[in-house]
């Protein structure tokens, strides 16, 4: 795909649709699961501070906020502006930053945890982006992601993609290819030990 594909720059409205559609039907119950994982209460004696790297409108990071309230510092770091527009108005009280997760805005060791959901798939150079995530979490800090796993293994989800890639007129490759690509827990678990 060309550089322009991958920066998945959408509208506004683009991002409310996702807000109002995708969060909850289907993002919004594995926010729990993420968080559950890295559990970042025991991640730090004080101080705890995490990072939702590929936010989106924000709901790993509201979520973090609920259930951690004022007891963890939450940050979420997205490239499209519209996303961040939109979880800006959803929950100001959080810290949005517009970023790119290949070159992420902050200073080394600044998180106890980095947590990405639903959104490696769509970075330019994975590599690059968990070296990053790495970088900014302190040493013995964690690192999770959620991604899909492959068409294959979700069969349920393949007339959903065919209808979505036969009557979208703006980029259904994206949709079709792009959001399964890191189906193989193989190659994605090579790729976080590299």
């Amino acid at each position: 795909m060309a550089q322009e594909s991958q920066t998945f720059d959408i509208p506004i409205e683009v991002a409310e649709v996702y807000e109002q559609l995708f969060v909850p039907s289907i993002f919004a119950e594995w926010a729990p699961v993420i968080l559950e994982a890295v559990d970042v209460e025991a991640a730090s004696a004080a101080g705890k501070r995490l990072l939702d790297v590929g936010c989106g409108t924000g709901i790993v990071a509201r979520t973090a906020r609920q259930r951690y309230g004022s007891d963890v510092s939450v940050v979420g770091v997205d490239l499209n502006p519209a996303m961040l527009t939109v979880a800006r108005r959803i929950a100001p009280e959080i810290d949005w930053r517009q970023g790119d997760a290949g070159r992420l805005p902050f200073p080394d060791d600044e998180f106890d945890v980095a947590v990405s959901q639903m959104a490696a798939m769509f970075f330019l150079d994975l590599r690059q982006a968990v070296a990053e995530m790495a970088r900014v979490v302190r040493p013995g800090g964690l690192l999770a992601w959620v991604v899909p796993a492959s068409l294959d293994e979700q069969p349920a989800y393949g007339p959903f993609v065919d209808v979505a890639v036969a009557t979208s007129t703006s980029r259904p490759e994206l949709l079709g290819g792009t959001y399964w690509k890191l189906g193989d827990r193989n190659a994605l678990a090579a790729v976080l030990r590299r």
